[in-house]
Formats: C-alpha cells, sequence, structure tokens
C-alpha cells in the first residue's frame, strides 16, 4: 500500500493576513518525498558530526575597576559634593567579569575564528574542546570592523572545519547553525544545532543604543 504525507506549510503573512496550506502526496510521489526527507536529515546530522567536532567553547575574563561612587545622582557638583564629605577616598573595587562565546577550528595546528567581541579586552581565553579537553588561548589578530578574530592553542591533530566562501551563500538556502557559547557554564562540551534559512545577505546595522558598534555585510539566518 502506498503511503501517503502531508507537509503542512503555517504562518504565512501578507498585509496582515495568515493563511496556511496543505499539500498532500500519495502512492509513489510520497515515497519520493520520505525519501528526500530522510536523505535530507542524514546529510544535516553528516554535517553535524564533522563540523560540530571543530566547533569550540569559548570564556574569558576580564577585571573591571569600579570607584566608590560607582552611580551619579545627575548633578556634577553633587558628584562632587558626595565624593568629598560623603564617601571620602573609597578605594576602587575590582570585579572578575566573565564572557562565553563560541568559535570553530579551521586549521589542526590549533587557529580558532570566533567573534572579536568575544574576546576584547580578555586578559584570560579559555578554549574548551568538544572531547573536554580545555586550553589557554592566545590571541593572534582581531578586527572590529568585521567582528572577527583569531586565537590559537597549543594543540595538534585536532579536527577543522573547511570554509566556504560567503560570495556563493543565497536567500533561501539552508543554513545549520552549530555553537555553544555556555558550554563552560553549562559544563557540557558538545555542541548544540538548529536549522533555518538564508534570510538575506549584505545586511547592515547601524550603531543603536546599548551598541557601541556598527554591523555591515552581514549573512542573516532565521
Amino acid at each position: 500500500m502506498g503511503k501517503s504525507v502531508s507537509i503542512l506549510i503555517l504562518g504565512l503573512c501578507i498585509a496582515g493576513v495568515h493563511a496556511s496550506a496543505a499539500y498532500t502526496a500519495q502512492g509513489p510521489a510520497a515515497d519520493s518525498v520520505l525519501a528526500d526527507m530522510a536523505h535530507f536529515q542524514e546529510v544535516v546530522s553528516d554535517v553535524t558530526g564533522k563540523v560540530g567536532a571543530a566547533v569550540v567553547s569559548i570564556s574569558t575574563q576580564r577585571t573591571t575597576r569600579v570607584s566608590g561612587l560607582s552611580r551619579s545622582v545627575g548633578d556634577e557638583m553633587l558628584d562632587q559634593f558626595f565624593r568629598d564629605f560623603i564617601y571620602g577616598d573609597i578605594p576602587q573595587r575590582e570585579y572578575t567579569r566573565i564572557g562565553l562565546g563560541s568559535g570553530v577550528i579551521i586549521d589542526q595546528a590549533g587557529y580558532i575564528i570566533t567573534n572579536e567581541h568575544v574576546i576584547s579586552g580578555a586578559e584570560k581565553i579559555t578554549v574548551t574542546l568538544v572531547d573536554g579537553r580545555v586550553f589557554e588561548g592566545t590571541l593572534k589578530s582581531a578586527d572590529r570592523d568585521s567582528d572577527l578574530a583569531v586565537i590559537k592553542i597549543d594543540a595538534e591533530n585536532l579536527p577543522y572545519a573547511v570554509l566556504g566562501n560567503s560570495d556563493d551563500v543565497k536567500p533561501g538556502q539552508w543554513a545549520i547553525a552549530i555553537g555553544n557559547p555556555f558550554g563552560f557554564a553549562a559544563k557540557n562540551p558538545k555542541p548544540a544545532v538548529t536549522l533555518g534559512i538564508i534570510s538575506t545577505v549584505h545586511r547592515s546595522l547601524p550603531h543603536a543604543s546599548g551598541r557601541d558598534r556598527a554591523y555591515s555585510d552581514l549573512i542573516q539566518t532565521d
């Protein structure tokens, strides 16, 4: 007996009108759809296994110093009054700030690409591999404008990801996102994976409130 497969498409929104559509395949067509879906799942699983082995968790530490008068009352003269007569010479307090992020090994000698904002200002960089091994990372290069950085760990014969060409990426193509920014905090070196599509390319994000940098020529995924 032939198989029947229904593919439901939900959430289409055109001019504020939500709609749904369904497509039903039967017989040989259903067998073909099931075979394509199974093959696609195998491809995603295979890519996840190969590339996921090169994904690392990155944690950083940097020291932040805060003065005794850490908040302003909004008036410079009142601030000075509090410093002179209320707080006095209160010594600065030091805090250790922890940063978390992901990276990907691009060379078996231990070179790793990550985001510049992940390691910016870091006094210590710790890299955790998927096998649980932990290394201290050394910053080799960073570019704030592209938000990219290269770090190096002292290891050899590592699994690594082969870089593609971003010029070949087109909207509508499938995108597999693999990362482990919370691996350090969760005590789990295994990366997480999700599936989406390329929404658009050459996306720009200008400066905005709460963000001290602008981004350009981005690839957006959803």
